[in-house]
């Protein structure tokens, strides 16, 4: 009697749709015999078809938009929907379904929109409305199943196999299998290793170690004499290593991570992932100058190797901890580092691209999820619903940019007795200009306040006092633009005889009284909270489904519960996170971060997708070793330098990066997942461009300040960062553009990069800088070749090597002694041996 409904992808020609419909009204017919008499002597696989259309068409819609409103706690117009006896009972207007025109229909009409209204705030797409006609004609049957209908709690939406997934469990306290290994973390490895029918491998040659262990702590190779000095001391010291006394590998360590260019190299990856730039982005792509702060209190945090739970708690609320210190406001330029479009009228729209960025990369970054998945949708492979994306989005919601607080409170302090003193003297003219220049600069205000979308305009005629929490962060960004256009704007245009004159005279006078107006101080790039009452937030899309509160995501919320607490003059809610992700009772920032130190160390993370530990990444190699680490690194009080420590004094970094093992281990694992030797790895372009610079001795070895525009020789670190126009050699290398979150830079070969290191600009005047030291150093060309190993190899070059290079001089320096000995430099810079962490 019944025919298979259409699926949802099903789209039929016209014709056989018609027939379809009319065959469906004809059975409905003689269903609807007897009202609500619906026959169930249909066969099982119609009954599975039916039962399967209810679930994936009707189901959600009811739930979603009906039941709410027309269920067990509110029953509008006496109507309920959440049962199906009292869906066919119908409510204060009658009866739901027509049996005998069932096209007609009050629950179509209501969900058309014609008189009813169903729901009442938005009409439902065509698409489910067609779904509901088709389920009416053919009887609007309910499984037999279905007793109830309910709204599904978050809870109800994370499966048990989800609350098990391995990232969301209390770390474990993993004991160190006895394996005879003086480090923890060989122990773990050597197991993981037997397994395999593998082992470890010898230690790489001193010279190679050193090498490698200065690129990785301080991004820039040893001097010769630096090698030297290390071959040239004790192996061990005083005490003996018997008695505890340290080697003098390990006594290099300790003076390297007390080296300041230590945080400059470990900062690097950290600005990396929360994509530190200089520059506004978009077309305009102005310049943020005071922006190189964030780096300075990066580079300084790694450098006093502050704790972990205090390094995120500064970047994400440092105004919450103390909004008069000037580290603070540095810190938690870390919120400000988004892409503005100067020009964006639709500023609630930029606004919510504003605030999902922060969104995406806080849960990237800081909690190794891809959140962004979830913006739309609920996350289609790991438990992450909609509903938690905007829950981590509402910790960010109240904030709003400042651009009114000083980079240097001491020297503003100095500044405003000056400044007063300098305005009362100016009073007189700037009042004069202030009443000539008020009528236009109202009318332009006005003009630029009518370009912003009607829903917009009234909060920016309302004063800042009155403004709701929902637009004070969007009116900053709409005066951001209105304050552009009267800085352009030009009075000798506008005003027009005794007026004009009168402005020009008192201009003159006013541009005289500038020469001696105190400078303005550089301002924070930071932010605020409104207050603390937070603006509302709701999903995207969905704003029926009611204001959606800071908390943690739902897999998470009852293991490890967040709550927020108020300030006077903040909502507390950044503050309230940065001490959940870092409370040692939560395990996930804790992986994250030792991942990303070993990562730094080994060129591939114990989990490999640094930014992703769900579903779509891989599980971890060495489990036990990752929570190892991370209870390592909470009870050394969340410290960086205890794990750089660690890492790079076990034997399992200090491997060779040859293949042992009688090519078994190549064999057996290619990629070298289990650690059977030390993976060679190329510099990445900081480390290139940074080596050249030390080797050529021409690097400026300041630190910190403001970046340089031009490519000049201070260490990359301190170039500027302008997303429009990076740095070229740094771009060429595989350098991030600083849009998205990046937990690990590519790697790529290329043609141009060869062509770079060849025939660029700053290549030749590099190597013709260095050639020029080389040939004034050194009188013969023996000596020469032996000074340009050592100072790029580190090493005495062969007899073959000098014959090739001397013949290569030979041949071209009688014609151009100085390009000769510039090639012969590029040469070597061009080299495995020098482009490659061995």
């Amino acid at each position: 009697m019944f025919l298979r409904l259409p699926s949802k992808r099903t789209q039929l020609p016209a014709t056989q749709r018609v027939a379809t419909q009319l065959c469906i009204l004809w059975a409905s017919a003689l269903a609807f015999s007897h009202p609500f008499a619906f026959p169930h002597q249909f066969a099982w696989s119609q009954q599975q078809d039916t039962a399967k259309f209810f679930e994936e068409r009707i189901r959600p819609s009811l739930v979603e938009h009906c039941i709410a409103c027309h269920g067990p706690d509110k029953s509008e117009s006496g109507l309920r929907l959440d049962r199906p006896e009292l869906f066919r009972q119908g409510g204060e207007s009658g009866s739901l379904v027509e049996a005998q025109k069932p096209v007609e229909s009050l629950l179509l009409q209501a969900l058309r929109h014609e008189g009813l209204e169903m729901p009442p705030n938005k009409k439902l797409p065509d698409e489910q409305i067609e779904a509901f006609e088709a389920w009416v004609s053919a009887g609007a049957v309910w499984p037999e199943y279905v007793k109830e209908l309910t709204v599904a709690t978050d809870r109800d939406k994370i499966s048990q196999a989800d609350r098990e997934y391995w990232f969301f469990q209390p770390l474990s306290d993993p004991a160190v299998p006895s394996l005879g290994y003086t480090n923890p973390i060989d122990a773990f490895v050597a197991q993981k290793l037997q397994a395999q029918g593998l082992s470890l491998g010898q230690n790489a040659d001193e010279s190679v170690l050193v090498r490698r262990l200065y690129l990785d702590l301080l991004g820039v190779p040893p001097t010769f004499d630096e090698l030297q000095e290390y071959l040239a001391s004790p192996s061990q010291d005083a005490l003996g290593q018997s008695t505890g006394g340290q080697g003098r590998y390990e006594r290099l360590v300790d003076k390297l991570l007390d080296d300041p260019r230590y945080g400059e190299r470990s900062g690097r990856f950290w600005l990396d992932l929360v994509r530190f730039a200089e520059s506004d982005g978009f077309k305009q792509d102005d310049f943020r100058p005071s922006a190189y702060r964030y780096r300075d209190y990066v580079v300084s945090a790694f450098n006093q190797d502050i704790p972990y739970s205090q390094f995120i708690a500064e970047q994400l609320a440092g105004d919450e901890l103390d909004s008069t210190s000037d580290r603070m406001n540095a810190a938690t330029g870390y919120l400000r580092h988004w892409i503005y479009e100067y020009n964006q009228r639709d500023v609630r729209s930029h606004w919510d691209n504003i605030l999902n960025d922060l969104t995406d990369v806080t849960g990237e970054a800081l909690l190794g999820l891809g959140f962004s998945c979830a913006r739309c949708h609920d996350h289609k492979f790991d438990p992450l619903l909609q509903k938690d994306y905007y829950r981590l989005q509402a910790f960010f919601a109240p904030i709003e940019p400042r651009y009114d607080i000083p980079s240097d409170a001491t020297s503003l302090e100095a500044r405003r007795e000056k400044l007063e003193a300098w305005l009362e003297c100016a009073e007189p003219v700037r009042s004069e200009l202030e009443q000539l220049e008020r009528e236009t600069r109202t009318k332009v205000v006005e003009a630029a306040i009518e370009k912003f979308p009607p829903d917009v305009r009234p909060a920016l005629r309302k004063a800042q006092a009155e403004r709701e929490p929902e637009e004070r962060s969007i009116a900053v960004l709409a005066y951001l633009q209105i304050a552009n256009e009267l800085k352009g704007l030009d009075f000798s245009k506008k005003l027009k005889g005794q007026e004009l004159a009168q402005w020009k005279y008192w201009k003159k006078h006013d541009e005289e009284l500038k020469k001696g107006m105190p400078k303005e101080p550089e301002m924070s790039l930071t932010v605020r909270d409104i207050g603390s009452r937070a603006p509302k937030v709701t999903i995207v899309g969905r704003a029926s489904a009611g204001e959606v509160h800071p908390e943690a995501p739902s897999v998470l919320g009852d293991r490890y519960p967040l709550e927020v607490q108020s300030q006077e003059e903040s909502t507390g809610r950044r503050l309230a996170l940065a001490r959940w992700i870092t409370d040692p009772s939560n395990p996930l920032a804790w992986r994250v971060i030792v991942n990303r130190l070993w990562q730094h160390h080994f060129g591939r993370g114990l989990v490999a997708n640094a930014s992703d530990f769900g579903r779509l990444g891989e599980p971890p190699t060495h489990p036990e070793l990752l929570d190892f680490l991370a209870q390592q690194m909470i009870e050394q009080g969340g410290r960086f330098k205890s794990l750089h420590r660690l890492m790079v004094t076990s034997q399992t970094y200090r491997q060779s990066s040859y293949p042992h093992e009688r090519g078994q281990g190549q064999a057996i694992d290619p990629e070298n997942r289990w650690l059977w030797r030390f993976a060679p790895r190329r510099l990445d372009a900081d480390q290139i461009r940074d080596s050249i610079l030390v080797v050529s001795g021409t690097i400026d070895p300041r630190s910190g300040g403001s970046s340089d525009a031009s490519d000049s020789n201070r260490r990359s670190i301190y170039q500027r960062v302008m997303r429009n126009s990076p740095n070229a050699f740094l771009a060429t290398f595989d350098a991030p553009d600083a849009s998205v979150s990046v937990a690990r830079r590519n790697t790529t070969t290329t043609s141009l990069q060869s062509l770079f290191l060849t025939n660029s600009a700053w290549m030749v005047r590099k190597s013709e800088g260095y050639a020029k030291r080389l040939m004034t150093q050194e009188q013969n060309s023996r000596a020469r070749i032996e000074l340009m190993f050592r100072e790029n190899l580190l090493r005495e070059p062969t007899d073959e090597e000098i014959r090739w290079i001397e013949a290569s001089i030979e041949e071209q320096g009688s014609s151009d002694p100085l390009g000769a000995w510039s090639d012969a430099c590029q040469a070597l810079w061009n080299t495995s041996e020098f482009l490659y962490i061995e």
